[in-house]
């Protein structure tokens, strides 16, 4: 009997599906999203994310079958802030966990943004896998996590997702462009929280 597909995929010792299989798997994912933001899609490739994913190619292609599911895999892997508002502690702690959170790869995101939008015509997937994973999916943990602090009283009614997240992406740029602060990421997660607090909070002044 002939072995199936994915058991014809998995290398010797493997099980597809298994720890670490997932492991290589992600671990191919977060090259691709690192290759893509440095290279842009006109020169995203196979042999780049290998590089930099350290696996070989066959390795690639028993994950991903193509250039473009694997450029949709790396895109997957941008954070998208789930999870905001959910830890314990005062308003802008929460605030300051969130940031934390959402601080993962977000220094990749202008450039991701920028070469899904120029080939938008021509793989419309790539636009759409950043709209639907991650931009809608900020958009969403954000408007909750504002009708909370409605709710509560210390956020402004009239702020909205879509307008702080114009705000962490604009800080993005900024330190993409090295015109942000550039000290660590501790010292950074705090100047986008003091950032995005006066601006949503009732009170700025409270902690």
């Amino acid at each position: 009997m002939a072995p199936a597909d994915d058991e014809r995929s998995a290398p010797l010792g493997i099980r597809t599906g298994g720890a670490a299989w997932n492991a290589i798997h992600l671990q191919i994912a977060q090259g691709a999203l690192t290759e893509l933001a440095q290279e842009g899609y006109s020169a995203f490739s196979i042999e780049g994310v290998a590089a930099v994913a350290g696996v070989n190619k066959r390795t690639i292609y028993r994950h991903y079958s193509s250039r473009l599911e694997l450029a949709l895999a790396g895109i997957a892997q941008m954070q998208t802030f789930q999870g905001w508002g959910s830890n314990t502690g005062t308003p802008k702690q929460r605030l300051r966990a969130a940031v934390e959170r959402g601080a993962k790869n977000a220094d990749l995101l202008p450039a991701i943004m920028a070469t899904c939008a120029m080939y938008e015509d021509q793989e419309p997937e790539l636009m759409a896998q950043l709209r639907e994973r991650v931009l809608s999916a900020r958009q969403d943990a954000i408007s909750a996590f504002l009708a909370q602090g409605v709710q509560e009283g210390w956020a402004r009614a009239d702020i909205h997702a879509w307008q702080v997240l114009a705000l962490i992406d604009g800080l993005n740029a900024s330190v993409t462009a090295g015109l942000g602060p550039l000290g660590n990421p501790r010292k950074r997660v705090s100047a986008y929280t003091d950032a995005v607090w006066r601006y949503l909070a009732c009170d700025p002044d409270a902690e």
